[in-house]
């Protein structure tokens, strides 16, 4: 993350798009910052029934996370019982962060009604801003 911003600082160009994975809340506070002074920070927000959806399929087919220091097992618990329980806290967690970091916030309940191409997308994103 660090060597993306360095890039994008040094060009002084606007119009590039950074698309981080959910674990860029775990680089830490200087660089999260310093990615929202550089960037706009979108937040594709999943709703309720959608973060369900997401941790079932999960789930279902468990691939590489980063988990913080979000998993923990507890006595008596298998370890299939405290990565259901754990990977809810985890998106619960990393959902703050986004929220914390975000300049624009868009559900994706709304990007699927509406399926903007690249143009609508930015226009979008124009409507969503959040007060200073």
């Amino acid at each position: 993350m660090g060597e993306a911003l360095d890039e994008i600082q040094a060009s002084g160009e606007e119009g590039t798009v950074l698309d981080t994975t959910g674990s860029v809340v775990y680089t830490g506070e200087k660089i999260c910052h310093r990615m929202q002074s550089l960037t706009t920070v979108v937040y594709l927000e999943a709703s309720p029934a959608e973060e369900e959806v997401l941790i079932a399929r999960y789930l279902s087919d468990p691939k590489p996370v980063l988990w913080g220091d979000q998993f923990v097992q507890r006595p008596g618990e298998s370890t299939q019982e405290a990565i259901a329980r754990c990977y809810r806290e985890l998106i619960a967690y990393r959902k703050k962060h986004y929220e914390r970091y975000a300049h624009r916030v868009v559900s994706m309940e709304r990007l699927r009604n509406l399926r903007p191409d690249a143009r609508g997308f930015l226009e979008l994103l124009e409507g969503q801003a959040r007060p200073a």
